[in-house]
């Protein structure tokens, strides 16, 4: 939910449309990163290490 605030705080601040599409990519790759540490610690807690 912190994200998400963040992007649309960020997208309301917009400066042009190019600006705007930029935002957008950008809003994308932190959400992703988001997503993909999220997965490495539900796999470091739940991971069988051997």
């Amino acid at each position: 939910a912190y994200y998400t605030q963040e992007i649309k705080h960020m997208y309301f601040e917009s400066d042009g449309e190019d600006v705007t599409a930029r935002k957008a990519i950008f809003g994308a790759f932190i959400l992703y990163g988001a997503f993909i540490t999220m997965f490495i610690f539900l796999l470091s807690l739940f991971g069988n290490r051997e």
